[in-house]
Order: C-alpha cells, then structure tokens, then sequence
C-alpha cells in the first residue's frame, strides 16, 4: 500500500527579481489614459502609472494585497481599481497626491468598476442576493454618496456606459472567459440596456465567447471575441444584426484583456508577455511597450513551505519506489516511505503542470503549457549512473507530443506502448511510445 499522507517541503519561486532597463515583465489589466497619454496597469499586485511609451514608470500603491483593473477618472486625475484590502475585493480610488480611498464596503466581492462621463461609478457585485442565474448585478455609486443602488434589473458582467449615459454594454452567459475555444450554451454574448427607454438589445450572437465591451464616444461598440478561434478585437454598432468587423489580428495568443481610448483611436493590449498598443484605425497587432521598472522586487524571491493538503494527482511509479504528486502547478517526486522526508521538483517552471503520470520508473509523462498551450511534455534522467527522477542530478524537461489545440487529457495504456490524447476541441488521438 502506497503513503499519501505525508508532508512535502518545497520552494516557490513567489517573486520576479529586479527586472533590467528594457526587459519584458509580467503586467496585468492595463487601462489607457482618457487622452492616451498614460497607460494603468497592475504589476507585483499593485498599480502603476506609466507614460504611453513605457517611461516614467510609478508605482502607485504599496499593499500586500492583490489589486487590479485599474480604470482611469475621465478627467485622468484618479484611478479606479479593484483590491482584497480587506479580506475581499473592494473597489478602491487612489487621487493624484497618492491618498487612496475606499469606495465599497460590501463583505461580498465588488469588481469591474468603471466610470462614466460624470464620475460614477458602474461594478459588479452579488451583494443584494444570489440569484439562479449566474452573472453577477450591475450596481451605481453615484459621484460623492456613499451607498451604491442596483442600476438596472438585468443581470451581467463588465457593464461599460455610453459617453452620453443613454447605453450601457455588458456581458451575459457563464462560462469562463478563460475558454477561449468554448462554443456553447453558456456562452458570453454582448447585449446592450438602453437607459432611456429601460429595453434590452442583444447585439453578439455568435456560439463562441464574446466579452469585454466598450463603447467608443462615436457609439461604435468595441469588444473581444474568440470567433476566429483567439480573442481579438472586434468592432460593431449597437444595433441588432449587425455584421462585426474584426480589427485586431493576433493569431499565436488571444488578448487576455483590451482598453480604448473614449474616442476610439487607439487600444491598450495585454496579450501573452507583452502589453500593445493598437491603432484601431489600422488594426493588426499594433507595437509592444516596453516598460522600465527600475525598483526592487517587493517579494522574496524563494519561500519555503509544507503542504500537508492540497496535493492532487498522485501516481505511483512502476516499482512502487516512488510517487509523484501535483500542487501549485508543479510535479513533485518523493519516495513511497513516510520516514523519508527528500521532495524533488521535476518540472521546475514557472507555467502550470498537471496531470502527471509514470511512464516508467525514470521517466514521466505530465501536460503544461510552458509553450502557450497545453502539450504533452517528458521529464527523465539522463545521469545513467542514477537513473531514479529523485536521485538523479541531471534531468531533462521537453515537449514529447503536440495537438492542435489545448490538450484536456492524457492517458496511457496498460502495457506503456501508446498514449491517447484529448484535446481542447473534444478530438481523440493515439501515438505510439
């Protein structure tokens, strides 16, 4: 019988180190100043400032919680953004002398916040009851009160208001945003409240994942859909009916989030490692920025912890020896005996890994998707003088099989000789060993 209750120690690398003049980091949720001279964005889990060009850049708030989506006032004077100062996430503004002030009070999430012409604020909350559907309702802060108000009956995601308030965009269906490729019932589609006359139009029909819209001050309504099979942007009128007409056109990675400019001449994308800057107007895929964060790391680079839960995917090696387990997104190996405390990382990045299984006792099969997608990668010895994965002083990490799409799942036969492969489309294949 093979030991699944004992203690791992291993390290996590938590942090980036100081990131050099022109190198690429990793920033979140960019947002575009309203005369796009400035771009927003959240680094270290915290917000910055930055001039269009990537100089200049400033860290706005220093806090050990996690802070995102920052939005810029109209007036470009504050920003807008979303932070768990207090166990959840709130909505929080940070003025130009630096004060930052707490907006929402909710023990609920309160997120997405977005401000229109006049200064209030539209967000998504759960706080007034949860209701069979799923998404989430769209509330009001209006400017200088301190208690939001349900703005309108129907319920959605990222609500973004029209320059004259007469409409607001938003998103209905449930699925993740993250399946890019999901074609179905649940999926996200782009409707449209008029405020004016209290009526609901649905303007996106397409089977696949539209979100994020936005409406240019032209009305022209700007949004990210997969339809092409990446996220890209795309641009309509708020009509029904209406054919969109794709701009953007990235085809390795979909955006991952998008901000236009009110007048709709320009877009800020966070896209793989890379934040772009877009000139709606020409489409494609725009020009990189290169941001300069000349400051220190407000992480240790290394913690050290022991996980005595939260492990998953255990598997045994052939000779019983040796188990592997999966948490954080990493493969441990370990040896099959409680008293013997040793834990090794054999995947050793920075990407997520699962799912991992023996092939034999020195080599194992497990999906990450270290290469933009998830694919099939082997870790095995090649020291021949210690050919155990835990013992070994010299491992090699490198993709073994490839599919079209995100490979789901793997499995391996009974006798080792082929694996079959289940893609992100529901496709089967088999290969040899």
């Amino acid at each position: 019988m093979y030991n699944t209750s004992k203690s791992i120690l291993l390290g996590l690398i938590l942090g980036c180190t100081l990131p050099a003049f022109g190198q690429k980091v990793w920033v979140r949720t960019p947002d575009i100043a309203p005369d796009a001279s400035m771009i927003a964005f959240s680094y270290q889990g915290d917000i910055w400032t930055a001039n269009i060009d990537g100089s200049n850049a400033k860290r706005l708030t220093v806090h050990e919680a996690y802070e995102s989506q920052p939005c810029f006032s109209p007036d470009g004077e504050k920003v807008l953004f979303t932070g768990a100062r207090f166990g959840n996430n709130d909505l929080f503004e940070i003025q130009a002398n630096g004060a930052v002030q707490r907006l929402t009070f909710h023990s609920t999430y309160d997120i997405a916040g977005e401000y229109d012409q006049k200064g209030n604020i539209f967000f998504n909350t759960r706080r007034l009851g949860v209701h069979v559907e799923r998404e989430a309702e769209i509330q009001k802060l209006a400017k200088g009160q301190a208690s939001p108000e349900v703005f309108m009956s129907g319920l959605g995601f990222n609500p973004y208001i029209s320059k004259d308030g007469t409409y607001i965009a938003f998103e209905r269906g449930t699925c993740r945003i993250e399946r890019e490729t999901y074609r179905g019932p649940a999926n996200r589609d782009i409707w449209v409240y008029n405020t004016k006359d209290q009526s609901y139009t649905q303007i996106t029909t397409d089977e696949g994942q539209d979100i994020f819209p936005e409406i240019a001050n032209d009305g022209t309504l700007y949004f990210a859909s997969a339809r092409g099979g990446r996220y890209n942007i795309y641009k309509t009128s708020l009509t029904a009916g209406a054919k969109p007409e794709q701009v953007s056109s990235f085809k390795a990675d979909g955006i991952r989030h998008f901000n236009i400019t009110p007048d709709g001449k320009q877009a800020i994308v966070e896209i793989a490692d890379e934040i772009r800057l877009i000139d709606l107007s020409k489409g494609g895929t725009g020009k990189a920025i290169t941001l300069n964060l000349p400051v220190d790391s407000r992480y240790d680079s290394y913690e050290h912890k022991t996980f005595r839960n939260g492990l998953g995917a255990y598997a045994i090696s052939p000779n019983g020896e040796q188990m592997s387990a999966t948490t954080r997104g990493e493969v441990f190996v370990f040896e099959n005996d409680k008293e013997n405390k040793r834990t090794k990382n054999v995947s050793q990045s920075a990407y997520r890994e699962k799912n991992a299984q023996w092939l034999n006792d020195s080599t194992m099969l497990f999906l990450s998707d270290r290469g933009g997608d998830y694919d099939l990668y082997m870790a095995h010895s090649v020291d021949t003088s210690r050919t155990s994965l835990l013992k070994s002083y010299k491992l090699a990490v490198e993709k073994w099989r490839d599919t079209d799409d995100d490979m789901a799942y793997f499995a391996l036969s009974p006798d080792k000789s082929q694996v079959v492969m289940l893609d992100g489309r529901g496709k089967l294949s088999v290969a040899d060993i």
